[in-house]
C-alpha cells in the first residue's frame, strides 16, 4: 500500500463529462466581395472530475476518490470578415472574445484541501485554468491562376502561384498571483507561495502568444 496519507482511489463508475451549447449567429453579405458574420455561444459543460474525502469506509475509515462532482461555463463572442479585394487579392480576419469559469480550477481541490494546502474549497466559480479570453488571426493570400498572370509596371509576371501571410495572436496561459511569505535565514532569498484566496486562482495572464507565417507556393504541370 502507499506510504502517503492522502492517497487518491480511481473510480470505475465516473460518467464522461458532457458539454451542453447555446449558439446565436448572424451572417451578413455586405456586397459581392464582403462578408462577415459574428456569433454568441454558451456552453454549461457538466461532470468534470473533482477529488473528495468519502468518510466511513470499512477497514479504511476515509479516502479521497474521485467523483463527477465539478461543472464549467464558457461564454463569448466571436467574429469573422471576409473580402475579395480585385482578381488576385483576398484576406480573411477572425477573432473572439471568451471566459470559462469552474467550481474548482483544478481537479485536486478535494486532496489540497485535505492536506492542508489550501483552506477551503471555492464556493464561487474561479476562472479555469484553459481559459483564454481572446485570440485574433489575419490571413492574407496573393493568388494567381494559371493562364491569368499579372502584369506590374508593364512586365507580365509568371501564373499559378500562390503567396500567403498569416498572423496570430491569443492571450498567454492563466496562472495562479504568489505572495511574499518571507525572507530564508541562510542566504536570504525571498520565498514566495500562491495566494490562499481560492477567488484568485488563475486571475492573472502571462506574456500572449504570437506568430507569423509566410509561405510561397509554385504549380507545375508534369505530363
Amino acid at each position: 500500500s502507499s506510504k502517503s496519507a492522502y492517497q487518491k482511489f480511481g473510480n470505475p463508475n465516473l460518467n464522461p463529462t458532457t458539454s451542453v451549447k447555446y449558439e446565436l449567429g448572424i451572417r451578413y453579405k455586405l456586397n459581392r466581395n464582403n462578408v462577415f458574420n459574428v456569433t454568441a455561444y454558451y456552453t454549461d459543460i457538466f461532470d468534470y472530475v473533482q477529488t473528495t474525502t468519502i468518510q466511513g469506509i470499512p477497514r479504511v475509515g476515509s479516502a479521497i476518490f474521485y467523483i463527477n462532482l465539478d461543472y464549467a461555463r464558457s461564454r463569448g463572442l466571436e467574429g469573422e470578415f471576409r473580402s475579395r479585394m480585385g482578381t488576385y487579392l483576398s484576406g480573411v480576419i477572425n477573432g473572439s472574445v471568451a471566459l470559462t469559469t469552474t467550481k474548482s480550477a483544478s481537479s485536486d481541490i478535494g486532496l489540497l484541501v485535505a492536506q492542508g494546502s489550501i483552506n477551503e474549497e471555492p464556493i464561487k466559480e474561479t476562472y479555469a485554468q484553459w481559459d483564454r479570453p481572446w485570440q485574433i488571426s489575419f490571413n492574407l493570400n496573393f493568388n494567381v491562376p494559371k493562364g491569368k498572370a499579372p502584369r506590374i509596371i508593364g512586365i507580365r509576371l509568371f501564373d499559378d502561384w500562390n503567396l500567403n501571410f498569416r498572423w496570430f495572436g491569443m492571450a498567454g496561459r492563466r496562472y495562479t498571483p504568489v505572495e511574499f511569505n518571507y525572507y530564508q535565514p541562510e542566504d536570504g532569498r525571498p520565498v514566495y507561495t500562491l495566494v490562499q484566496d481560492q477567488s484568485l486562482r488563475y486571475s492573472k495572464l502571462g506574456k500572449s502568444w504570437h506568430w507569423a507565417d509566410l509561405s510561397f507556393q509554385k504549380f507545375f504541370m508534369i505530363y
